[in-house]
């Protein structure tokens, strides 16, 4: 079974969203066309997971990496670069690339960050909450400040497009 839940999105991509990789799961993104793995590890918890050459490995298996640490069970500390971030994930998903989002168990920190994406890309926080559940099988993000995140970033980017930003 694939670790890789892939989720709806109205963009010419594919989204996915998944547990910290091992070993196998990177061929098995690289028969699904993922064009970029987004990491949310903190550099210390990828070394626990034995994920300290993830960056390496994607490079291997020619996809580029992105790490964009964010503590468990914690949102980004640095709300302008994780949207900076979302916004070239959905950009790339746009253009037809497939991106994969991961962190520990891939329900948390990575379905705050899907569900950003799919606001990003048009739906409402709630729309995207689900739809990031639906394809995780698990009700995500997994902490109400993430919840709370996904729709700080809904008002801020509703924000940026009556602003013209």
């Amino acid at each position: 079974m694939s670790n890789l839940h892939f989720v709806e999105t109205p963009a010419a991509g594919r989204l996915a969203l998944m547990p910290a990789p091992q070993r196998a799961d990177f061929r098995t993104m690289a028969k699904a066309g993922i064009a970029l793995v987004v990491s949310l590890l903190p550099v210390a918890e990828a070394e626990r997971l034995a994920l300290a050459a993830e960056a390496r490995l994607c490079r291997q298996a020619g996809f580029d990496f992105v790490n964009f640490p964010i503590a468990d069970f914690a949102v980004p500390e640095d709300f302008g670069a994780a949207a900076a971030l979302v916004g070239a994930i959905a950009d790339q998903l746009a253009g037809g690339d497939a991106v994969a989002i991961h962190c520990r168990a891939g329900i948390g920190r990575s379905g705050m960050f899907a569900s950003a994406v799919l606001v990003a890309l048009g739906e409402t926080p709630d729309a995207a909450m689900a739809a990031v559940s639906a394809a995780r099988g698990c009700d995500v993000p997994e902490t109400e400040a993430q919840r709370a995140w996904v729709r700080d970033f809904a008002a801020y980017a509703a924000e940026r497009v009556t602003a013209g930003g």
